[in-house]
């Protein structure tokens, strides 16, 4: 979860290019979504910000290992709502209201009153 955010919020941001090697820690979950010229790197610029959007809905919709805090969803929120196309801000608010009643599920016993 933290590395998609993470690359939401830098998306509108780069550049130039980032090359991501073998080495680097991310390099299988990145190759999953940017196409790849070459097996020994990924090539990450803003001409691949369609096809990220593209594949969104892929990217949230899972169960969340964590729950990121209230000013990352609304920082998350902004940069989307400013710089992605509006179908991603749904795709965003349909997977985060989702996650909220999958917590409140999985943590209802915590919460209620004896």
């Amino acid at each position: 979860m933290e590395n998609i955010f993470i690359l939401i919020s830098i998306f509108p941001f780069i550049k130039e290019e980032i090359i991501i090697t073998k080495k680097h820690p991310i390099y299988d979950f990145y190759k999953y979504i940017f196409v790849i010229k070459d097996n020994n790197f990924i090539l990450i610029s803003k001409n691949v910000l369609n096809n990220f959007s593209k594949k969104f809905k892929d990217l949230l919709y899972y169960k969340w290992e964590y729950w990121p805090n209230n000013n990352n969803t609304n920082y998350i929120r902004h940069i989307l709502y400013h710089y992605y196309p509006e179908e991603c801000v749904s795709i965003y608010e349909e997977a985060l209201n989702s996650n909220i009643e999958n917590y409140i599920d999985n943590n209802k016993d915590k919460y209620l009153m004896k």
